[in-house]
């Protein structure tokens, strides 16, 4: 298993700026509160568009996908998003077991932010 760490990239795609959250290990109860910290303060710094690159998580745990679900609120209520990026298939079976595979919206390169904006 991997070890936990987050690195994050602001730049620009599409003509938006967006803030690339790249997470490198599992995401699981001991985790989570580290993303979910992180998230706030972008949040808090006013960075309403974030893709969630998960192209080097290996799992991600109910609080993990908690996070997310209620960041994709906060961000759309302020006319924001967060995607998901390259997300690996083991992933992306669990958010399909759980029913809520298509709330996310999900891109596999940042060339496509335009395709899936509003």
């Amino acid at each position: 298993m991997k070890d936990f760490a987050i690195d994050v990239q602001k730049t620009t795609a599409g003509g938006t700026e967006v803030v690339v959250v790249k997470i490198h290990g599992s995401i699981n109860s001991t985790t989570t509160p580290t993303l979910d910290t992180e998230i706030e303060e972008l949040i808090a710094k006013k960075n309403y568009m974030i893709v969630v690159d998960l192209s080097d998580t290996d799992f991600i745990s109910s609080s993990g996908i908690g996070v997310l679900l209620s960041t994709v609120n906060i961000l759309r209520d302020k006319d924001g998003d967060l995607l998901l990026m390259n997300a690996p298939k083991l992933i992306d079976d669990i958010l399909e077991i759980m029913n809520i595979r298509n709330y996310f919206r999900t891109i596999s390169s940042l060339d496509e932010l335009d395709s899936v904006k509003n």
